[in-house]
């Protein structure tokens, strides 16, 4: 069987870096030190390795140690303390090198990314900004369109409502005059027996100066024509002066889906979140801590821990006379 002869693809040609910008030479130069690293990583590791396994043999034996009880062993667990801090400064000094290495080439990096970026970014901000003016100019004048139809719709709606009362008011007063003519006494009469309601019919009598207060002279005039036409005419009006009332109480209906329609149809999709300034940080401290009710969490306000500890290292344990606070003494073995 006649071998297969592998096609040689040919490599792509190495582009050549132009040492003469500024930013290239930087970056040359800090990845010279990271070549050198890369050729050599199998001893990197191997050393690396073996210092992670000494410190952990020696934690393991520092931490199974007890507590002193001689100025001897003292003194053992003073030397130990030193060990530990020459060993770590062994660790460090084996990876100190790369670290600080890579942290300056991520440095150039996100450097030379921002070059890119950052115009990129105030490009965006800055047409951003230029939407959310159009967006609010458009937001303004629409509310202000919306405000004036809403005043047309209301003095629309204002003005059917008194033409509406109007014609109310001249049905109640048709249905008054409608009413036959009375005496002064029958007219007294089917006022009180309005008012009265059934069963009041005696009263009634009384209070329109009838002499005859009986239930047989009730019973005459509330079967009379005149009398059951003036009280017809009497309710009629009534319940159209109620009906005023009631309209009186009720706003006049304004057309709300024509208010809607002029609202601003930007259509964008745009997403939207929020982000706070504190404009006075005192205040929003001191409500957090005296309002509760207004729900400030208390967790917006961390401690500045560097600054708590500049003032240990000057105050010492005198530091515990601040509420909430207690003092740590760290020793360094010399």
């Amino acid at each position: 069987m006649a071998k297969k002869t592998a096609v040689k693809v040919p490599a792509a040609p190495v582009e050549v870096l132009d040492a003469d910008v500024p930013e290239v030479a930087l970056v040359l130069t800090e990845s010279e030190g990271l070549v050198t690293w890369l050729q050599g990583l199998a001893a990197f590791f191997r050393t690396a390795k073996q210092i992670e396994r000494a410190a952990i043999v020696r934690r393991d034996r520092v931490l199974a140690l007890p507590v002193p009880t001689s100025k001897s062993e003292d003194a053992v667990m003073r030397q130990e303390v030193l060990i530990a801090r020459e060993e770590r400064k062994t660790a460090l000094a084996h990876w100190d090198p790369i670290t600080g290495l890579l942290s300056k080439l991520h440095k150039r990096a996100t450097a030379g990314r921002a070059l890119a970026t950052g115009p990129l970014e105030e490009a965006e901000r800055f047409a951003t900004g230029q939407h959310e003016a159009f967006e609010r100019a458009e937001t303004r004048r629409a509310r202000e369109e919306q405000d004036r139809i809403r005043r047309e719709e209301e003095q629309r709606a204002e003005a059917e409502r008194a033409k509406a009362l109007a014609e109310f008011e001249a049905a109640a007063l048709a249905a008054e005059e409608s009413s036959p003519d009375l005496s002064a006494r029958e007219q007294k009469f089917v006022e009180a027996v309005f008012r009265l309601g059934p069963g009041g019919e005696i009263r009634a009598l009384r209070e329109a100066g009838f002499t005859d207060v009986t239930m047989a002279r009730a019973g005459r005039l509330m079967g009379s024509d005149k009398i059951i036409a003036a009280l017809i005419a009497k309710r009629k009006a009534h319940t159209m002066r109620t009906q005023i009332e009631v309209m009186k109480e009720i706003a006049p209906a304004v057309d709300e889906a024509r208010i809607a329609a002029a609202a601003p149809n930007l259509n964008t999709g745009d997403s939207h979140t929020w982000t706070a300034i504190v404009v006075d940080p005192t205040a929003l401290r001191d409500a957090a801590f005296e309002q509760p009710v207004l729900g400030i969490p208390r967790e917006l306000f961390v401690v500045d821990t560097a600054a708590l500890n500049r003032y240990a290292r000057s105050l010492g344990q005198n530091i515990e006379r601040w509420p909430g606070v207690k003092a740590k003494r760290n020793t360094t073995v010399r």
